[in-house]
């Protein structure tokens, strides 16, 4: 059950760092880059203390975690800015997709389960289909052709990210490793932003500015708390794309939000109702 806590838990937290830039406006490369800088920041005395791994498998999937940090979160922020939190996690549900079919395809145990129990596997199926179609009645207008092309590489490398991230961190081992594991990807993805910034868009904005700073801590925080509940959900879980398919219910926590706040929402709840059922039905046949 700890997994589903932790995997609950991202999904609001998923909510925050996505509504974040919705209020703020910043410019997705810059705010990235100070999100991952204070975050490995955050994560640095954590890690100093642990036994670090000497497998080169686990740096490799953290400097991978780390550049898809690049490639997601300036990409989110983008679509956070422009449109609204909603639509910048509509890669969540093709993740949830390439994580299932990767990990069956990798993972011996994963495939004989689907044989000894294909009852369960159609069922789980199922509940997929019914989020992702009740995610796009939620706000179908959202879902543009445009849209689904800038967000298809969030959740291609998003997803091989827990693949990698999943096969070398062992799940006795994860209270020493996640420390060790996200410092080093969150100071990847600052370190290569760095490098990349002669290349950043927009380069009339300023590097620095007071707003961005505080927007940046903010995102930290609620990065490294993200994080960590997603890690042990992903490490500790069943099959990884359940994770993701518990995540999915980051739109529900976004109109509960938007209707306790007064913001504006046209999205049917309904169709949040529908989701918040299927990812019942889903714990249901997977636990």
């Amino acid at each position: 059950m700890l997994w589903l806590l932790a995997a609950l838990g991202t999904s609001v937290t998923t909510c925050a760092n996505a509504e974040l830039n919705r209020r703020y406006q910043h410019e997705g490369f810059r705010l990235n880059f100070w999100r991952t800088l204070l975050a490995a920041l955050l994560w640095l005395p954590l890690a100093l203390p642990q036994q670090w791994p000497t497998g080169i498998g686990f740096y490799a999937a953290a400097v991978f975690g780390g550049l898809a940090m690049i490639i997601g979160n300036v990409i989110q922020n983008h679509l956070s800015a422009r449109h609204n939190g909603r639509v910048a996690i509509l890669w969540m549900p093709l993740k949830a997709l390439f994580v299932f079919v990767l990990w069956a395809a990798i993972s011996p145990p994963a495939r004989q389960h689907i044989v000894d129990n294909p009852l369960t596997a159609i069922a789980t199926l199922s509940c997929f289909a019914i989020m992702i179609m009740a995610l796009n009645s939620m706000r179908a207008h959202d879902a543009s052709w445009k849209v689904v092309k800038m967000v298809l590489p969030v959740a291609v490398v998003y997803a091989l990210s827990d693949i990698f991230a999943r096969s070398v961190v062992p799940a006795e081992q994860l209270p020493n490793l996640i420390q060790v594991y996200f410092c080093v990807a969150t100071a990847v993805s600052a370190g290569v932003s760095l490098l990349l910034f002669p290349l950043r868009p927009k380069k009339h904005l300023p590097w620095y500015s007071p707003s961005l700073l505080k927007v940046g801590a903010l995102a930290a925080v609620q990065s490294t708390i993200n994080q960590t509940c997603f890690f042990v959900a992903l490490i500790y879980a069943p099959n990884p794309a359940y994770v993701s398919m518990i995540i999915l219910l980051a739109p529900l926590w976004l109109l509960i939000y938007h209707r306790v706040r007064g913001i504006p929402d046209n999205t049917s709840p309904l169709a949040g109702l529908v989701m918040a059922l299927a990812a019942g039905l889903l714990l249901g046949v997977t636990l």
